[in-house]
């Protein structure tokens, strides 16, 4: 990392300590989710979802119908941690990682320090470099805990029900590993174009993707457990592919006026 990129980051980080709202505020919201997922009965909608998804194909979540039959009335709950809760983390971290970015440039102009920093021997790519590295820092935390919270309850729930450990299929590392880290890369090409240009109208826009993760939860309990998962994979695939050519395109509209000026 260069020398400039480093210190930019450690400043970041400094301002990230100072006003840990993001972090925290991202960290509640997954053990919040995790802990109502596992304890507070399920909306009708979602219960009818995760048990249709569980019945029409029990393999794909590691049971098999003596399993079903010890889990009993955590079958739901169970369900809704293995397939649904990683798009609900998608969604979370997405919008906490986005928040931070587009608000870091935001405050750099209101605070009249981006003109400082451009006084200071680092370049455009430096400043851009520093505030995705951190935000992806932040982004990828939030994905850890999330990875870490929700498994911990699936075990927590298929033990106490079954005196077993659940090994995790290749179904819920399919979602809860590739889907939040793919949805999760939309979030910085997004955040600094709208960071650049500093539009409260743009600034809501990047938020409007979460619709993708809410209207594939919908479907849930309208098409089979493998279309879903496959619906899910080829949305990530999409997810990563557009966050390339967003990027791409976003590097041509880096220059010292865009941060400045707008």
């Amino acid at each position: 990392m260069k020398a400039s990129v480093k210190v930019l980051v450690e400043k970041e980080l400094w301002a990230l300590k100072g006003n840990p709202s993001m972090l925290l505020l991202g960290l509640g919201l997954i053990l919040f989710v995790t802990l109502m997922s596992s304890l507070v009965p399920p909306t009708p909608q979602s219960s009818y979802a995760a048990r249709h998804q569980i019945l029409s194909n029990p393999a794909l979540f590691g049971l098999n119908d003596k399993l079903i039959h010890l889990l009993g009335d955590w079958t739901v709950r169970f369900g809704l941690l293995v397939a649904q809760n990683p798009l609900t983390f998608g969604i979370l971290i997405y919008v906490t990682t986005y928040s931070y970015v587009t608000n870091s440039f935001v405050s750099e102009r209101i605070n009249k320090t981006m003109e400082v920093l451009f006084a200071a021997p680092v370049s455009e790519t430096d400043v851009v470099a520093s505030k995705m590295i951190t935000g992806v820092i932040l982004g990828v935390s939030l994905f850890l805990l999330s990875f870490l919270a929700n498994t911990l309850a699936i075990e927590f729930i298929f033990h106490h029900c079954t005196g077993l450990w659940w090994t995790p299929t290749r179904g819920y590392l399919l979602l809860m590993a590739f889907f939040p880290p793919a949805f999760l890369s939309l979030a910085f090409p997004l955040a600094l174009i709208v960071g650049m240009r500093g539009s409260k109208f743009l600034m809501a826009s990047g938020t409007f993707v979460i619709f993708v993760p809410i209207v594939l939860l919908i479907l849930a309990s309208q098409v089979s457990v493998e279309g879903y998962f496959r619906l899910i994979f080829w949305v990530a695939v999409a997810s990563v592919i557009l966050a390339v050519l967003v990027t791409l395109a976003a590097r041509k509209m880096v220059n010292r006026l865009a941060f400045i000026t707008n």
